[in-house]
């Protein structure tokens, strides 16, 4: 059966022949991307799993598209005021 360029890409930077959807990996990686929904939960889960320092913080980049619209920003961050 023929790879999808995803599974390609995920084989290689985990020294494999082959991986599978569903299957969980180890993989070097090239660049990390979080987004102001889904980073915090990741964190959380990387520091509940004794993670202490990201392996290189200079491969990581976040957007935060929906800031200043939580309701734990205040009106001050919304308006740049």
């Amino acid at each position: 059966m023929p790879f999808t360029i995803s599974e390609k890409i995920l084989a290689a930077h985990a020294s494999r022949e082959a991986v599978r959807p569903g299957e969980l990996i180890e993989a070097d990686l090239d660049f990390v991307f979080g987004n102001d929904i889904t980073a915090p939960l990741a964190i959380q889960v990387f520091k509940e799993g004794g993670g202490i320092k990201v392996f290189d913080s200079g491969v990581y980049a976040g957007a935060f598209k929906n800031r200043g619209t939580h309701p734990s920003c205040s009106t001050k961050d919304e308006t740049g005021g």
